[in-house]
């Protein structure tokens, strides 16, 4: 094996993460603004104003970073060797679990910014966003199905194989 193949360059290594953070980022922003939009449309019912848009683009690229370095911290790893369909959902739970944390964790950093104390901080997030935050968990669980299915699937594929299925020309039966 070349030693080019078995060590990617820092460049190569850039350009792959990047690609990577592009794709969940995608993914994300596509999903979340979906939901998004069906929340503005419940909420416009009551005459409720509700527009994210450029908050969804920063909380899929927030989430995709999480997702990269839950990669990095070999997050889910343990269930690999069992059957898939155990791997994507404990990959799944993992993940959507670890975005959990780091929602609550947003929130402490965001509260200390705006000059609250610690234990205040922790009292909102109780009362006020508890229901919300296991809403979005729940909904990311959901999300991260099928994102976890098709990772998991292309893993097995080997590199770049789901890819050329997925581009590639269907041939004719």
């Amino acid at each position: 094996m070349p030693a080019e193949a078995a060590h990617p360059s820092l460049k190569q290594r850039a350009v792959e993460e990047t690609r990577k953070l592009i794709t969940i980022t995608v993914y994300l922003f596509l999903f979340l603004e979906a939901v998004t939009i069906y929340r503005s449309l419940i909420l416009t019912e009551y005459g409720i104003d509700y527009a994210r848009v450029g908050y969804v683009a920063i909380e899929a690229l927030v989430l995709a970073k999480v997702i990269l370095l839950g990669d990095l911290m070999h997050v889910g790893e343990r269930s690999h060797g069992r059957k898939m369909v155990i791997t994507i959902l404990y990959k799944t739970v993992a993940f959507a679990l670890l975005v959990g944390v780091f929602k609550v964790l947003e929130h402490f950093v965001v509260g200390l910014f705006h000059g609250q104390a610690p234990t205040a901080v922790w009292a909102e997030l109780k009362q006020q966003n508890r229901d919300e935050l296991l809403a979005r968990v729940l909904l990311l669980f959901v999300g991260f199905i099928p994102f976890f299915m098709l990772r998991e699937i292309s893993r097995a594929l080997g590199p770049g194989r789901l890819h050329a299925l997925m581009f590639s020309p269907t041939p004719k039966a």
